[in-house]
């Protein structure tokens, strides 16, 4: 059971330490989306390094975490069985994909609508050809 009461948070400041400690990922940008070319907040030193292939491969299959199991089962897949075998633009195309919302990748992935970014759209039938989706 959990206790009733106040919850208690660290002060504002504590904040910001927080977001840097979290906020060293990839080239694509940090946890909040800010590109990693600016300098961290403080005047601390960047101790980021780069992710390795497992890493990479761990953060990737993390966000293919979906709330609807239709779209984890496409995007787990995916990443399992073509990703590291197919093309960089397809792989970054993916690291595209798994940037919009549930609702849209299900539509896309079910055939009821198709993503406006061409790229987008030509990916989408990229997946769907590759694992075998009748038309």
């Amino acid at each position: 059971m959990r206790p009733r009461g106040p919850v208690w948070l660290p002060p504002a400041a504590d904040y910001a330490a927080l977001y840097d400690a979290l906020s060293c990922v990839t080239d694509c940008g940090d946890i909040m989306n800010r590109p990693t070319d600016t300098a961290p907040a403080n005047g601390a030193e960047d101790s980021c390094t780069p992710l390795t292939a497992e890493a990479h491969h761990r953060r990737l299959a993390w966000q293919c975490r979906r709330g609807l199991k239709e779209t984890d089962i496409v995007l787990n897949a995916y990443l399992d069985d073509h990703f590291l075998q197919d093309t960089a633009a397809h792989q970054a195309a993916f690291e595209r994909l798994l940037a919009c919302q549930d609702a849209d990748l299900f539509e896309w992935f079910t055939r009821r609508s198709v993503p406006e970014d061409e790229e987008l759209d030509a990916f989408v039938k990229h997946i769907l050809r590759l694992l075998g989706a009748q038309d």
